[in-house]
């Protein structure tokens, strides 16, 4: 899971035109099942399993076209 900004292509577009080109990621990898044992753990109401599993995955593919600009 990528964490961070711009995390949408319309993000990184306004980012250029604003503050600078990115030349630069930074990846932090973190398995799945951390990231949901992690989130379900913080007490709120909404992060339960298969709600973390759909951030997760709207995540990966929003973010992935980010990483391939």
């Amino acid at each position: 899971m990528y964490v961070g900004f711009p995390r949408k292509l319309d993000q990184a577009a306004y980012f250029e035109e604003v503050v600078a080109s990115i030349d630069l990621v930074v990846v932090f990898e973190c398995p799945e099942s951390i990231i949901i044992e992690r989130l379900a753990g913080r007490g709120r109401e909404d992060d339960n399993e298969d709600t973390i599993k759909r951030r997760i995955e709207t995540f990966n593919t929003t973010t992935a076209e980010v990483l391939e600009k």
